[in-house]
Parts: structure tokens; sequence; C-alpha cells
């Protein structure tokens, strides 16, 4: 499962990722909250997602086996 760290002011908050069969992502938030998201990538570093009708972009950057996640 990979690792998505995302700025929370001063701090990051990491963030899991594990693919479903559907091919939809349940994330597990650092609380161990759960709940499942929609994704495409339109382009290289870019993330489409949506969750319960609500659509974000964000910005992703590989490092080392984790991903920095920017909005």
């Amino acid at each position: 499962m990979p690792n998505y760290f995302i700025p929370d002011g001063d701090d990051e908050r990491e963030f899991t990722v594990e693919t479903q069969n559907d091919g939809r992502y349940e994330v597990t938030t650092p609380d161990g909250d759960t709940f499942v998201v929609e994704a495409y990538e339109p382009e290289a570093g870019r993330l489409h997602l949506l969750r319960d009708g609500e659509s974000h972009d964000v910005e992703i950057r590989e490092v080392d086996a984790s991903y920095d996640v920017k909005q």
C-alpha cells in the first residue's frame, strides 16, 4: 500500500491507499477513518479525485516509496 503525505499547516498527515477490486481506492486517514474515492490521472503528476459527489484536483510527487500531495 502506498503512503501519501498531505500538508496540514506546518505539519503533514500520512494517508494510506489501497486499490479495490472495482478500480476505486480505499483511503485510510491518520485517525484510522476510511473512505472510498474514484480517481484518474489526467496528466502525469496530477490526480482528479471524486468522493461523495465532490471533486478535487491534486498534484502528486513521488518521493522514495511514498507520495507528496498538494491541492
